[in-house]
């Protein structure tokens, strides 16, 4: 795989797992002219605050924070191109799959990618599996 001058596309089902998953490969990517895009298809966090409370007063400020942690992160890395979705966390398997195809085939049009990164299929998180 070649970084150099390439076109990265994150595929992430929430904030967090670029970083998590392959930061340290966007970083040198970066040092290597590569230009990099990163989707996030959901907020990530919904999930710690029970069914039913995923726009409790707590949630949305948690999702607010998670948001900016997010975005403080990728200025760290110099990543100025992503796409927040708004998908509950740990609940893929409640929108029609159709949907989350359409949000990536769109990305790659708009971006034409060289490479993409994303989850590996045998993970345990649900939205993990689908996003893969």
């Amino acid at each position: 795989m070649n970084l150099k001058n390439s076109r990265l596309l994150v595929v992430a089902a929430h904030p967090d797992d670029d970083i998590l998953g392959c930061g340290g490969t966007l970083s040198l990517a970066k040092s290597l002219k590569s230009k990099i895009k990163i989707l996030y298809l959901s907020e990530g966090v919904s999930a710690r605050f029970g069914i039913g409370n995923e726009e409790s007063k707590e949630s949305l400020r948690a999702r607010k924070i998670r948001k900016q942690e997010c975005i403080n992160s990728l200025k760290v890395l110099g990543v100025k191109n992503y796409v927040f979705e708004e998908r509950y966390s740990t609940k893929f398997d409640t929108y029609p799959l159709y949907d989350l195809i359409q949000s990536i085939e769109r990305e790659i049009k708009l971006f034409k990618p060289t490479i993409i990164f994303t989850h590996n299929p045998s993970e345990v998180n649900i939205d993990h599996r689908l996003t893969y």
